[in-house]
């Protein structure tokens, strides 16, 4: 039975430079593709960002820690080899029908056409099957708190689906791109990282500076940490903050706190 933990990145410990480079690559998803679009509603966006920040860091964490379950020893041993033998055979099957060169891509999609992923049949249908794993994906690694709200629920879909899965895919089919990639893994800076994993000086905890930088209780914009005063400075312009005062006086405010704390 799968569970959702709650704060996956508790003691999720890496390498300091694999964060910064992690840090860098949600920055600029976020940048390209929500500040933007945000800023055209003439809106504040620092409490938004400090939420979205967060649930990233979850989401990140939680696929970590289930990816840190799998047996990569098996997949790449027992079930990659089958897809690729598999894949192989049928190319080179649909190559015996073809009468030249020139038209094997043509011989193989008319003998095995019915057998190609529907995410082939076009960037409409690509986007669609992303979306639907992405469907599939989420529950399993975000809490029922985030999935309950529609608004979040519908969001982070599309941003998965056609600002980080999409790219990838694109990225995959690409072999330049992938050479390169195997040139920065092989490189001996990269193959050095797993060597200073013994050392907890070069060990930071998860996309902590990510959310500490935006909004996080302890710290300011710059990332150093807030006096007393400034936090509850802080605390007061937060979207998730609400005073004790303030809860006691709303009695539906009090209602959801009280249905909140028998879920948890």
């Amino acid at each position: 039975r799968l569970s959702v933990n709650v704060k996956p990145f508790k003691g999720l410990v890496i390498d300091r430079r694999v964060d910064a480079a992690i840090d860098e690559i949600l920055e600029l998803t976020l940048n390209r593709f929500v500040n933007q679009y945000l800023e055209d509603f003439a809106i504040n966006t620092n409490k938004l960002d400090h939420e979205l920040r967060h649930i990233l860091r979850t989401l990140l964490s939680a696929l970590i820690r289930r990816a840190m379950d799998v047996n990569i020893t098996d997949f790449l041993l027992e079930q990659l080899p089958k897809v690729l033998t598999h894949h192989l055979e049928t190319y080179v099957a649909g190559k015996r029908h073809s009468k030249t060169a020139q038209y094997v891509e043509e011989s193989v999609l008319r003998e095995y056409g019915h057998l190609i992923h529907p995410a082939m049949n076009g960037r409409e249908e690509e986007i669609k099957y992303l979306t639907s794993v992405v469907e599939r994906v989420l529950p399993h690694i975000l809490p029922p708190k985030y999935m309950n709200c529609k608004l979040v629920d519908c969001f982070f879909k599309q941003l998965m689906a056609c600002s980080v899965l999409l790219p990838l895919m694109d990225i995959s089919g690409d072999p330049d791109k992938i050479n390169a990639l195997l040139v920065v893994l092989l490189d001996e800076n990269t193959l050095s990282v797993n060597e200073n994993r013994n050392n907890s000086e070069n060990m930071v905890e998860i996309l902590d500076t990510f959310v500490a930088n935006k909004g996080s209780h302890t710290r300011d914009s710059n990332g150093l940490k807030m006096g007393n005063n400034e936090e509850l400075k802080y605390q007061d312009n937060n979207m998730m903050a609400v005073s004790l005062r303030h809860l006691l006086s709303d009695h539906q405010l009090l209602f959801l706190f009280q249905q909140f704390s028998k879920d948890e």
